[in-house]
């Protein structure tokens, strides 16, 4: 099919070559291919997403064949300094400095062993062991968060 253009004023085209049409003159265009324009599907930028650890500002490294995570669990504005060690055979353990004294008070208190004397470390007795560390952080803080607000 053709397309027919009939300029009403006279074009100039450029940057190449000056050609000056004459509005009398019809020039007939045939295309060689058929061009489609539709609108494209926008794209959603996301960034990848990260662990709890690592959104809390926790740190991670590798002790021998154990990944240590150390950071502060939080509840509201209090913090307690944590550790986390995860085995590669995924086994999770999770540890608490000096932990607040109204944890004797939580339904899980028991499940809090002392990690030598006078060390101040904690470590915690899973009922149902954490699959990841995140999880791991979450439930220790969910346990400091029932011990201060029942």
């Amino acid at each position: 099919m053709a397309i027919v253009i009939e300029p009403t004023r006279p074009i100039r085209i450029s940057p190449s070559v000056a050609i000056l049409v004459e509005p009398s003159r019809v020039i007939k265009v045939t295309p060689t291919e058929a061009v489609r324009i539709a609108p494209v599907k926008a794209l959603e930028m996301r960034p990848p997403r990260r662990g709890a650890w690592d959104e809390r500002g926790w740190t991670r490294r590798m002790d021998g064949r154990k990944e240590l995570y150390e950071g502060h669990y939080q509840v509201g504005t209090r913090r307690f300094y944590g550790r986390i060690e995860k085995e590669r055979s995924g086994k999770i353990t999770a540890y608490i400095h000096n932990p607040p004294v109204e944890i004797r008070r939580h339904r899980h208190s028991a499940c809090f062993q002392q990690v030598g004397v006078g060390t101040g470390w904690f470590l915690l007795h899973w009922r149902r062991a954490p699959s990841n560390v995140d999880g791991a952080i979450l439930y220790m803080e969910q346990v400091l968060d029932e011990s201060f607000n029942r």
